[in-house]
């Protein structure tokens, strides 16, 4: 495993997964809110779940706490991508009425990912996967299967991220957390 920790280039197929459980919406906030803290210009994080699992309260809270106005975030379901101001300028997608990567990028997509300038959080993901930055980190959200059950979560950070090193998600629970290397889904 120590090989892994040491690729020393970006991007990584190998990533760093932390794993838990929100046990309510207040989890799901401050799991946005702890996002925030170590969020910077030019990270793209993809968010993926189905509806109702807390992808847009999560990037409300997120939002929050880099300084936007909470009750101007919203979903971009139709016009597909949002500017919030804050302390890092935020690139809020929407992909669920999206084909692909090439809708997004016809969107105006590309304009806001990898820009140095920007944190992007891109809603439904995976429908874009291709057109976004291997760099990204990637967070799942699925709510329990009662209401009183919350949610998992599943954060996949690269390891050549510098944050993937030294970075410890506490505060929920019994995190788990292990390497994960794309290449083995790709087979």
């Amino acid at each position: 495993m120590s090989e892994v920790a040491c690729l020393p280039y970006p991007p990584s197929p190998i990533r760093r997964r932390f794993e838990g459980q929100l046990a309510d919406e207040e989890a799901t906030r401050a799991l946005g809110r702890t996002l925030a803290a170590v969020a910077r210009p030019g990270l793209t994080i993809a968010l993926n779940g189905p509806l109702g699992a807390g992808k847009t309260t999560l990037v409300k809270a997120l939002a929050e706490a880099l300084g936007a106005d909470p009750s101007v975030v919203s979903s971009p379901t139709f016009s597909l991508i949002h500017e919030y101001e804050a302390a890092i300028p935020l690139a809020h997608f929407d992909a669920y009425r999206l084909e692909d990567g090439a809708a997004l990028e016809a969107a105006g997509g590309d304009d806001y990912l990898g820009d140095a300038r920007w944190l992007c959080l891109v809603e439904w993901a995976d429908k874009v996967a291709d057109r976004l930055p291997e760099t990204r980190w990637e967070l799942r959200l699925e709510p329990g299967r009662q209401p009183w059950d919350g949610r998992r979560f599943w954060l996949d950070i690269p390891w050549s991220d510098p944050a993937a090193m030294d970075w410890q998600l506490e505060g929920f629970g019994d995190v788990q957390q292990q390497p994960v290397d794309e290449r083995a889904n790709a087979l």
